[in-house]
């Protein structure tokens, strides 16, 4: 160290000013000594004191110096300033009070701070025990000085938390710690302790104990599904679940603490619920996703979240998962897009029309098609824009009057004609209905189906129809009139003829043609072609019977009675000839010795479609050996043998008069 300078040795070097001073104090006392922070070759600091004497050797001035190292010495300084420092900031900061009581003398010591923990005044009050103890809360009195008196027995620490009510009312909490100080024949004459004030931490607790139970009543009542797992070695373990989640699963959470998904799950559950745990960790933040598990004995869909918790150093050690049961929403959702698959492959064409301004929201697919509109093209125009206008009615009119229907009665089924995008007119089967929509409000749900080919085949039916009806009609009115010429050649033949009974026989079969013609009269001047009004046929029947025999109204009066019925061909001409032959009889047979008489025929409809036909008079009536079934009259035959082809039945009376009641069931063909 020859040659170096001393000065550089040091951390910080001298100033002029520190140099002046230190050669004055030389020059006074004789020796200069200070602390000083040096620097060693290896640029390590370390402290020295250096002290300093003015010496003379051989006639020269020199300084002597000596440096010793007092590194020790300064750390265990600065450890003890460190030391009383925290001690002063701790008892200053913690709200901290020392106590000290003589139990021979009852003294007690205080320092300022338990003053102010008991809301007093060090300046004028007097520290005593009575003072204190009066100050502790009356609930806790008791076992505060349990705890005093047991600690001094048992030489052990005092321990004790309790309540002290201030002048001004104010409450603390208090920590209470003491221990005894013994004599030699181990009795306790001193106790030494501290007071702290704990009520920061006891409102801290209280609110973290509001705030658990809080959240425990969440956890217990929500009616939402909560399950927490906890992350141990990269595995997955079960905490627990709440009662929701118990209800919805049939899991018990006491059952399945520690246990991991694979130990509580199919397997082919517990990988997926494993990998979505995974991928919660991977994320480090929460991730909702939708997932089906298998609880009770079905498929449940679930909407869960995931939501990790970190310890103090970041490691996530724990998952808090909740789940939503949305079987149900789920379930609609797969009908809603079922019916949307519905809608857009359905035969008919759909649209929506805002019921506001009568703008189209949505056309499926066949809609378009059947319009000859490309995708979406339809929506956002008016829904008149695909109704065919013509000199009658405007496409807007057309518009405005379904509109008003609908509205009217909530649904109206229509045919519309139409006009496609080409300007093509065709013909539509509609209904439409009114439907709250939850984007568009109000609106209308037209269905439509292209009738077109249905109208062309329903116009060549009826072009059809009016042939084979002009058709029907000259075969009716041709035969007619062939049974007219038989019927005139009858008539001429009756005249030619001499003997009486043959012109009866003739007279007789021209009436039966005379009632079958009629029939065919009925049928080819009627609008119906199927069946005849007997209502008509009847009067007429009869009227040309009485004229065929001569017979006058005044003489032998006719009652008609029929409640409009009407009968079909097949029906008609075997009811009408047994009109004819039960009236002939009555003509020819039932007034022979009287000169007045009345004749009833009556065709009543009865339930089930069952006639009855009744033809009776006030005549002489039947002869008294008649039997029907016997008889060989060609008449009562012929009648018989109508009613068997009616599928009907007879009933003859003769009391005053004679009465034929037939039942039939009318034709269903």
């Amino acid at each position: 160290m020859i040659g170096i300078e001393g000065h550089t040795l040091q951390k910080r070097p001298f100033g002029f000013q520190e140099v002046a001073e230190i050669l004055a104090q030389m020059n006074q006392q004789g020796f200069w000594s200070q602390e000083i922070e040096y620097v060693t070759k290896q640029g390590n600091s370390f402290w020295g004191n250096i002290a300093a004497k003015e010496i003379r050797i051989a006639d020269q001035v020199m300084n002597l110096v000596r440096i010793t190292d007092i590194s020790d010495r300064k750390r265990t300084e600065a450890a003890l300033t460190k030391s009383e420092e925290q001690q002063r900031l701790t008892l200053e900061f913690t709200h901290i009070g020392i106590w000290d009581w003589n139990l021979q003398t009852n003294e007690v010591i205080w320092n300022d701070k338990l003053y102010h923990l008991l809301g007093l005044d060090p300046e004028t009050s007097t520290a005593k025990y009575q003072l204190w103890h009066d100050a502790i809360h009356p609930d806790d009195v008791e076992n505060v000085e349990k705890a005093v008196l047991q600690a001094l027995t048992t030489h052990t620490n005092f321990d004790a938390e309790y309540r002290v009510i201030l002048p001004n009312g104010e409450i603390l909490w208090l920590l209470g710690k003491g221990r005894g100080i013994y004599d030699t024949a181990d009795q306790p004459i001193r106790m030494l302790g501290v007071i702290i004030d704990i009520s920061d931490r006891k409102l801290a607790e209280q609110a973290l104990q509001d705030k658990e139970n809080f959240l425990r009543s969440i956890y217990d009542g929500v009616g939402q599904s909560i399950f927490v797992v906890d992350v141990v070695d990269d595995d997955f373990c079960y905490v627990g679940f709440n009662h929701t989640h118990e209800e919805l699963t049939g899991l018990r959470s006491n059952e399945l603490q520690g246990k991991t998904p694979e130990q509580v799950l199919p397997l082919d559950a517990a990988v997926i619920i494993r990998q979505h745990y995974q991928n919660c960790l991977a994320a480090g933040t929460t991730i909702t996703y939708n997932e089906c598990l298998p609880f009770k004995g079905q498929e449940t869909w679930w909407m869960t979240s995931l939501t990790p918790l970190r310890d103090e150093s970041s490691s996530i050690y724990r998952i808090v998962g909740s789940s939503i049961n949305i079987t149900e929403q789920q379930r609609a959702q797969q009908m809603l897009e079922l019916q949307a698959v519905i809608t857009r492959n359905m035969a008919e064409g759909i649209c929506l029309v805002r019921a506001n301004d009568g703008i189209i929201v949505y056309a499926n697919p066949k809609f378009e098609k059947m319009f000859s509109y490309d995708t979406d093209e339809l929506n956002g125009l008016h829904i008149s824009i695909i109704n065919y206008a013509d000199d009658q009615a405007k496409a807007e009119e057309v518009n405005q009057a379904i509109r008003a229907a609908v509205l009217e009665h909530g649904e109206a089924s229509y045919e519309v004609h139409n006009v496609k995008k080409n300007g093509t007119p065709f013909w539509c089967s509609a209904t439409t209905s009114v439907f709250e929509h939850p984007e568009y409000g109000k609106v209308f749900v037209a269905v439509h189906q292209d009738i077109t080919e249905q109208k062309q085949a329903e116009k060549k039916i009826k072009a059809s129809l009016k042939e084979k009806e002009v058709l029907l009609k000259e075969i009716h009115h041709r035969v007619k009139n062939n049974l007219g010429i038989v019927s005139s050649l009858l008539q001429m033949q009756c005249r030619r003829t001499q003997d009486p009974q043959a012109s009866e026989i003739l007279r007789d079969s021209q009436n039966r043609i005379a009632s079958i013609a009629l029939v065919h009269e009925k049928l080819y001047r009627s609008a119906d072609l199927a069946n005849i009004d007997f209502s008509q046929y009847i009067p007429d029947l009869t009227t040309h019977l009485f004229d065929s025999y001569n017979i006058t109204p005044n003489c032998i009066k006719l009652k008609i009675q029929v409640n409009g019925a009407s009968l079909d061909i097949e029906t008609a001409i075997p009811c009408g000839l047994i009109i004819n032959e039960l009236v002939s009889n009555a003509l020819k047979y039932a007034f022979t010795n009287q000169s007045t008489g009345e004749i009833l025929v009556s065709l009543a409809q009865q339930e089930h479609d069952n006639l009855i036909l009744t033809v009776r008079d006030n005549g002489i009536g039947l002869p008294q050996d008649f039997n029907s079934k016997n008889t060989k009259t060609l008449g009562i035959i012929l009648v018989q043998g109508l009613v068997k082809q009616l599928r009907g039945k007879i009933e003859i009376n003769s009391q005053q008069g004679a009465e034929f009641k037939i039942t039939f069931t009318k034709s269903r063909a």
